[in-house]
């Protein structure tokens, strides 16, 4: 059970939510409640705006807290559009929060507009989930977007996961998203 209300008076864009649990701790659900907010500015040629994401602690189940944030941005020149993003997070592993991990994400791409509703896209990321030395990656990805129809995208991308730690992983990927 949860609420959500926005505000998009251009421009500015704001999100607010909150969402209670609900209370089943056998599923390893408690009522631990989550706040989620999104906002920033638009503009017709480059946005910017920031995120966060808060999860209580759950006694019954003795975990900690979660915490995410992060800003984000896009700018478009011509036929390219440029998107960055930086998150950051935390994790107590305990209720006591005597044990939190760190964790960063570092996304960029870049993507060029072919026209006729077809997008090149390249995209670099950097993972480190714990702020553990060995435990980051890098995922490289190359590939296509079209939409064949309004609403409907189709993407054939190939991915490179290059960890510092164990061997890369690499392959096509193809999926569909369809937007309401």
């Amino acid at each position: 059970v949860g609420i959500e209300a926005g505000i998009y008076a251009d421009p500015v864009f704001l999100k607010l939510a909150a969402f209670n649990g609900n209370g089943n701790a056998a599923m390893g659900i408690d009522q631990q409640k989550s706040f989620a907010g999104w906002g920033g500015l638009n503009f017709t040629d480059f946005t910017i705006g920031g995120s966060g994401y808060y999860l209580t602690p759950s006694a019954t189940l003795g975990e900690g807290y979660q915490l995410r944030f992060g800003s984000f941005g896009w700018a478009r020149v011509w036929r390219f559009v440029v998107l960055g993003e930086y998150d950051l997070g935390y994790n107590a592993l305990d209720y006591a929060a005597t044990n939190v991990d760190r964790m960063i994400a570092i996304h960029g791409s870049m993507e060029f507009d072919c026209g006729n509703n077809v997008y090149i896209r390249l995209q670099r990321e950097f993972l480190n989930p714990s702020l553990a030395a060995g435990d980051e990656s890098v995922r490289n990805v190359g590939g296509v977007r079209f939409f064949p129809v309004q609403n409907l995208q189709v993407s054939l991308d190939y991915q490179l996961i290059e960890p510092v730690v164990g061997n890369s992983v690499s392959g096509f990927v193809a999926d569909t998203h369809v937007f309401f």
